[in-house]
């Protein structure tokens, strides 16, 4: 998946929201995504959802804080797609694609643009998503740690994460 996405101009994601949160495999990739694809890539993201919608949410917030450029505003789909909602996807669609080729028409007048580096950091924290681990500190050469039942990232600048203890 990464070498794909490392070798397309852009690429959409989407999700359902279930339960409240995007699917593990969804959250798996988007810590992928964050963690290897580089920034210059437009994106977009889309999802459908019965009461809330988080996981779009969710999508939308982490690459905004990555650094993502988008190319059409994030598509909620209530339930079902009905055909005003299918119209909307065509119009996202074609507003995407004329985005990338007006950054593909820029690359052509400046070859030398430079790629955009995820500092370390960054890489770090988009790889968390959830999980069961144990948290560790140290102070003075004590060390510590503690359960934590769920663990994600809360922003990007300054880095921060988010943990349930149980």
């Amino acid at each position: 998946m990464i070498d794909t996405l490392n070798q397309c101009d852009g690429f959409i994601i989407g999700s359902p929201t279930l339960g409240g949160h995007a699917p593990v495999q969804i959250q798996t990739a988007l810590g992928l995504i964050l963690a290897n694809v580089p920034k210059t890539k437009l994106v977009g993201v889309f999802g459908s959802y019965g009461w809330s919608g988080e996981a779009i949410d969710l999508l939308e917030q982490k690459l905004r804080d990555g650094n993502y450029t988008f190319g059409f505003e994030p598509l909620r789909v209530r339930f079902s797609p009905d055909r005003e909602a299918l119209e909307t996807c065509v119009v996202a669609a074609r507003q995407f694609a004329q985005q990338l080729r007006k950054r593909q028409k820029q690359q052509i007048a400046r070859p030398t643009l430079a790629k955009a580096q995820t500092d370390r950091t960054t890489e770090a924290l988009g790889r968390v998503m959830g999980s069961l681990c144990v948290l560790t500190t140290q102070t003075d050469g004590v060390q510590a740690g503690i359960l934590t039942s769920w663990v994600s990232q809360a922003s990007f600048n300054p880095p921060g994460l988010m943990l349930a203890i149980p």
